[in-house]
């Protein structure tokens, strides 16, 4: 994989090992979110519910090492021209924003009625659920078509 990122003073490869310790980071604040909580068992209606309480924080925290690994894909991808068109870029883009909408705008105890902010990270969560995967199906169809020649090869650092 040819890094074509021009003057830049990081290369892909290293953008790409970034994104790789933020997920890493990330699915470690999740299993601190559940040993901090002792509760080994996933919530009963979303993840959102661990952001009610005491270690509110680690939510906020999980949900924006999400926002920076899609950032740094984004990123990675558009360095190597896999992502270079507003169908690729508008979903990803809609994904880390509903993210660091979810991670600052918290929701409300279950099984009350949604407050105003309740809905607001719900409605966030909605459209960052659908535009996720969208985005990645898009960027991996489209990125297979638009550069071939860096499929299955490895990036140089």
């Amino acid at each position: 994989m040819a890094d074509i990122s021009g003057r830049h003073s990081v290369s892909t490869g290293r953008v790409l090992d970034a994104a790789l310790l933020a997920m890493i980071a990330g699915t470690l604040s999740i299993v601190a979110i559940q040993v901090a909580g002792d509760d080994w068992f996933p919530p009963e209606v979303s993840i959102s519910q661990y952001g009610v309480g005491e270690y509110g924080w680690m939510l906020t925290t999980t949900l924006l090492l999400l926002a920076v690994t899609s950032a740094l894909l984004l990123w990675g991808a558009h360095r190597l021209a896999v992502a270079r068109s507003w169908p690729v870029i508008l979903p990803w883009t809609v994904w880390i924003i509903a993210l660091i909408v979810m991670a600052f705008v918290p929701t409300n105890e279950w099984p009350e009625p949604l407050t105003l902010t309740g809905q607001v990270h719900q409605a966030a969560a909605v459209c960052g659920l659908f535009a996720a995967p969208i985005g990645a199906v898009l960027m991996v169809g489209l990125g297979t078509r638009s550069a071939p020649d860096t499929v299955g090869k490895r990036a140089r650092t």
